[in-house]
């Protein structure tokens, strides 16, 4: 009996020890792991370390870009496009004094020659004809419509009035008669 005693605490030992063994294998695989997730922690550490000096360059590119930007729309408010004058010289805007300036550039040149003609066009078509004709004999008017209908005016008769009136004055002024 005490064989048989012996026998399963050598058995209970054997086993243990194994079980032992095992627990320093998964103890070594955990240190393993650890260390692993401790590589792995500073790396993210890094990464986040390199992307936060990443975004305080983007932020000063920004700040850049919003400075060139108001730069440039002051620039844009500020400038005035260069005009000929009518005395043919080009005028151009001088911000500091905020009026135009007469350059030395005279842009008017000499009268080049005569160009050769170009090919005579095609007869257009026939125009409106006038609803009215209109003849003239002598002093008298005749007006004729598209259907005929007539219409005169003495022209002397119409003016004589007035004619009459001139002469008056041109006796007054000349001391004659018409």
């Amino acid at each position: 009996a005490r064989e048989a005693g012996t026998a399963t605490a050598n058995a209970a030992a054997a086993l243990a020890n194994e079980k032992a063994g095992l627990a320093d294998e998964k103890a070594a695989l955990a240190d393993e792991k650890a260390t692993l997730a401790d590589t792995k922690a500073g790396q993210a550490s890094d990464a986040a370390a390199l992307a936060n000096e990443k975004a305080g360059l983007a932020h000063q590119k920004a700040t850049e870009a919003d400075n060139a930007a108001t730069a440039a729309n002051t620039a844009a408010a500020n400038a005035k496009a260069d005009y000929v004058g009518e005395d043919n010289y080009v005028y151009t805007w001088d911000a500091a004094d905020g009026k135009y300036v007469k350059t030395n550039k005279y842009v008017k040149g000499e009268r080049g020659p005569q160009g050769e003609t170009g090919p005579q066009g095609e007869t257009g078509p026939q125009g409106p004809v006038s609803p009215v004709n209109v003849s003239l004999s002598g002093t008298v008017v005749t007006l004729t419509d598209r259907q005929g209908n007539q219409s005169t005016l003495d022209v002397a008769d119409a003016l004589a009035p007035i004619i009459g009136d001139l002469g008056t004055i041109v006796d007054n002024i000349n001391g004659e008669a018409i």
